[in-house]
């Protein structure tokens, strides 16, 4: 399913009781994340500054835990590459 296509866009039960097993919602992400940066970058545009929706954004400690910054400096210093 695509937000905004053809067709309707059902709860996942509504579409399991019509006989779908697999349910995909493969832009929904890309679809939130071009939002964000939508809005993100014209408040740059305009203000100069991201001052102001710091808590639309994800912090800097966040991001780093979601990609596993920490794991990967682990990892460097196990192979010695750091």
């Amino acid at each position: 399913m695509i937000e905004g296509g053809r067709t309707p866009v059902l709860p996942r039960d509504e579409l399991a009781r019509l006989g779908f097993h697999l349910i995909l919602y493969p832009l929904a992400g890309l679809f939130a994340s071009a939002q964000s940066l939508a809005r993100t970058y014209a408040k740059l545009r305009q203000d100069g500054t991201t001052t102001g929706i710091e808590q639309q954004l994800m912090s800097f400690q966040e991001f780093n835990s979601l990609i596993g910054v920490e794991d990967k400096y682990r990892l460097a210093e196990r192979f010695g590459a750091g």
